[in-house]
């Protein structure tokens, strides 16, 4: 995952649609599938549009009714609980229940998410699924989604994340090269 060019890496800025189409289409979306979908907001010079092609054609991120992809808006806690269930194994079955998950659209996926340890909630057994998901949680899920736990001497690579942020080592391992699958 990338920074940004003044060397930061904006651990809790929200992550859009497009970002993460973005790196779920770099971690995932090496198949050269491409969407037959035609998003109203996506216009073809939209800078994400062949990874949003991608993780759409693959069944990884769903538009919205309307037709509409919302590329610019954050993605939600319930919107990456959805996507986890989709990259994990289907026989896992929905382990007990948030706080405030009951009746919401992604209740079956968040409890899959918490099931396979991808997802957590919050001490005050919520899970906030309508929350905007942070680019530190961001890098936390996708890390766990491809099994990365060894992150080595993870040296501080950004200026605005130090030792003691509570996601710096999965953000620095997530920073780094790895070789494609």
């Amino acid at each position: 995952m990338s920074g940004y060019p003044d060397g930061t890496f904006g651990p809790d800025k929200p992550i859009t649609r497009a970002e993460m189409a973005t790196i779920l289409s770099r971690t995932y979306g090496k198949d050269g599938k491409k969407s037959s979908v035609s998003f109203t907001d996506l216009p073809a010079t939209h800078w994400a549009k062949e990874a949003i092609d991608q993780t759409s054609a693959s069944g990884l991120m769903d538009g919205y009714p309307d037709g509409s992809f919302k590329p610019e808006e954050t993605i939600t806690r319930a919107e990456m609980a959805r996507i986890a269930d989709r990259l994990t194994a289907s026989s896992l079955q929905s382990t007990g229940s948030f706080t405030d998950t009951a009746g919401h659209w992604a209740e079956a996926s968040i409890g899959k998410a918490k099931a396979a340890a991808i997802l957590n909630g919050y001490a005050d057994g919520s899970f906030r699924p309508d929350q905007k998901l942070t680019r530190a949680e961001a890098v936390t899920i996708i890390n766990k989604l491809l099994g990365r736990q060894d992150f080595g001497s993870a040296s501080m690579k950004w200026s605005d994340v130090q030792e003691g942020h509570w996601a710096h080592n999965d953000i620095q391992e997530a920073s780094a090269e790895h070789a494609s699958k």
